[in-house]
């Protein structure tokens, strides 16, 4: 499908240069350095030529399938997700700060996806404001702050960047959030601004109306929670950009650290960065994570490759390289590769001295769609227990062994509480 959509994405944007456009780029390529792109596209269906005769018998359009309406969770999985966070919450103290972590989530649809499949029409059909996190929301809600890297515009923009992807939700989007029990996101990918700095401001004042967080470059996320003041940096330093600027880049990254860290707070750091569908970090991923923790980091986590990637602990310090994704409107159908994902719990508290410092992590597996059927993805992650649980753990503990400072163990919901 993807191929097929890389065609039709490729014809679209030869056409635009024949009508006097701009020469188009695809998705993971680079866009240059700038979100102030002078390539759109028109995401509004052309008028169609109308037929020279008409037709001699009546044609009858088939209509649409209807989107699925997935039920909500039984009574029976809600209770097995609270006795697990109940049993989680027992091994910290209560002076310790909980904060969740969940990867890429496309609130939003794109204009090639059949529109009975599509994250609008699902979420629509489902009746629930929460649908995406009707699982999740338990373990936002039981936590001290959750943040989410928010892939997507909330704009009702029509011009779009020329790409092979490029997400849009309804403004009133927003409004889930909140419910879900998500205090802020990250905006710092490749998608914020796929509808220009119209869609970048758009998003940014829907958040602002839902009463929503945000970090990108240059706009910190401070909060403080259990007498902890936090500082979330958020940036973009996926391959490309690495290879064009990367002294530059690391150079300002390690600069904003530095001048944000004190002796009694917490610096957050998250990274879009690495290569799509890799399981294992770039070489220079594990140098600029030791770098901005050498600069005073106390928590990195990252995203984009849209696949679990192994975890390090560097001077004490957790590198989750890639969390996956989670509930990702971006494709209808279940990519098996990105099928398994997780949210991740670090935990906070302060040492004799009145220092912050990170005192532990839970993981927490998930599947990225709760659909039946394994092939579809019907944007709404479910967590995972026994078997299924430990597959995850175990992958993360795999493909963390190679890396210089891979944890060996991992605390797990689902398998070790």
């Amino acid at each position: 499908m993807k191929s097929n959509r890389k065609i039709m994405a490729c014809a679209a944007a030869m056409l635009f240069v024949l009508a006097g456009g701009c020469t188009s780029t695809l998705d993971g390529e680079p866009e240059g350095t700038t979100s102030q792109s002078t390539t759109a596209v028109e995401t509004a269906a052309p008028a169609t030529q109308a037929p020279t005769a008409a037709p001699t018998e009546p044609v009858t359009a088939s209509p649409d399938p209807d989107p699925v309406a997935y039920p909500a969770p039984t009574q029976a999985e809600i209770d097995r997700i609270q006795a697990t966070i109940a049993a989680e919450q027992k091994l910290y103290g209560a002076e310790e700060a909980v904060l969740t972590f969940a990867g890429d989530c496309t609130l939003a649809t794109f204009p090639e996806c059949p529109e009975h499949l599509s994250f609008n029409s699902v979420y629509r059909a489902s009746g629930s404001l929460t649908y995406p996190f009707d699982y999740a929301k338990y373990w936002f809600q039981n936590d001290d702050y959750t943040i989410i890297n928010l892939e997507n515009a909330f704009t009702t923009a029509t011009k779009a960047e020329v790409k092979e992807w490029r997400f849009k939700g309804d403004p009133s989007y927003a409004g889930m959030l909140i419910p879900s029990g998500i205090q802020g996101v990250t905006l710092e990918n490749n998608h914020a601004r796929d509808y220009f700095e119209v869609g970048f401001q758009d998003t940014q004042n829907a958040l602002k109306q839902h009463h929503t967080a945000y970090a990108y470059d240059g706009v910190p996320l401070k909060f403080t929670v259990k007498g902890i003041n936090f500082t979330l940096l958020n940036y973009d330093c996926r391959t490309w950009r690495q290879e064009r600027i990367g002294d530059q880049l690391i150079a300002q990254y390690c600069e904003d650290i530095r001048r944000e860290k004190t002796a009694d707070n917490i610096v957050l750091v998250s990274m879009h960065w690495g290569v799509e569908y890799y399981n294992n970090p770039e070489p220079y991923q594990k140098d600029y994570a030791r770098r901005m923790i050498d600069a005073g980091a106390d928590f990195i986590v990252g995203a984009h490759p849209h696949q679990l990637q192994g975890i390090e602990q560097y001077n004490g310090k957790y590198i989750v390289y890639s969390l996956g994704n989670f509930a990702f409107g971006g494709n209808e159908n279940a990519v098996k590769a990105a099928r398994d994902t997780m949210i991740v719990r670090p935990r906070f508290k302060k040492d004799e001295t009145g220092k912050p410092y990170c005192s532990g992590m839970t993981v927490v597996p998930f599947a990225e769609s709760s659909a039946p059927d394994a092939s579809v993805n019907n944007y709404r992650p479910i967590p995972l227990y026994g078997e299924d649980a430990r597959r995850v753990k175990d992958t993360l503990l795999r493909r963390s062994s190679p890396l210089a400072d891979g944890v060996e163990d991992l605390l797990c919901a689902g398998v070790d509480f």
